[in-house]
C-alpha cells in the first residue's frame, strides 16, 4: 500500500523531501487535471485522471468526469518502482478491456497495453525499489539496531529520502 505518513527515523538526510498526498483537484468536473508541485528547485507536474480502460480496439472508456482525483500509488503505474499500482499491459479478459493508470506524466499519452513510466507524488516506502536498492547487508544490520552501532562508512543517506528522486532539492527553501 501507498505511504500515507511516513514514519521513518532520519537520523542523517542530504536532501529536502516534497511529498504530497491526498487528491487532485480540477477547477470544474473533469476526466483529467494537471497537477504541479513547485517548491524550490522542484517543478514537476503530472495528469491525473478518473478511471479508464482502452477497448480492444483501441477506444478509451473514462469514468463520470469529477472534482476529486486521489494521488495514491496505487492508481499510478505498475512497475519496479511502484509494486503496487495499474499494469497497463495486462488485458482483462473478464472486462474485455486494458486498465489505464490514474497519474500519468503530462507528456506521455495512455495507449493499450503499453508500459508508462514511473508516475507519483506520494512518500515512498522504505521497502520499495527506489530506497531498498540502497542498502548493503552492512546497511540492513545498521539500521536493525542504529543505536547500538556506528553508521557503516559507505552508507547512502539517500535511503532516507521519502520522495521520488525529481521531488528533492539539495538546497534549503526560502524563508517567503
Amino acid at each position: 500500500k501507498s505511504v500515507r505518513l511516513p514514519s521513518d527515523l532520519a537520523p542523517i538526510k542530504n536532501t529536502y523531501d516534497i511529498v504530497v498526498v491526498g487528491h487532485a483537484y480540477a477547477a470544474r468536473a473533469a476526466e483529467s487535471t494537471v497537477l504541479r508541485i513547485a517548491v524550490g528547485s522542484v517543478d514537476k507536474c503530472v495528469e491525473a485522471r478518473v478511471p479508464s480502460r482502452f477497448s480492444p480496439d483501441g477506444q478509451l472508456d473514462a469514468a463520470a468526469p469529477t472534482l476529486r482525483m486521489p494521488l495514491r500509488y496505487e492508481v499510478g503505474p505498475l512497475g519496479l518502482d511502484n509494486p503496487v499500482g495499474i499494469d497497463p499491459t495486462l488485458y482483462d479478459e473478464v472486462a474485455g478491456s486494458y486498465r489505464v493508470p490514474q497519474l500519468l506524466p503530462p507528456e506521455v499519452a495512455a495507449k493499450p497495453g503499453v508500459t508508462v513510466p514511473f508516475t507519483g507524488v506520494g512518500p515512498i516506502a522504505p521497502s520499495w525499489r527506489p530506497r531498498a536498492s540502497l542498502l548493503r547487508a552492512q546497511d540492513r544490520a545498521w539500521l536493525s539496531a542504529m543505536l547500538d552501532r556506528p553508521i557503516p562508512t559507505g552508507f547512502d543517506p539517500a535511503y532516507f529520502s521519502i520522495a521520488p528522486v525529481d521531488q528533492r532539492a539539495a538546497e534549503r527553501f526560502r524563508h517567503d
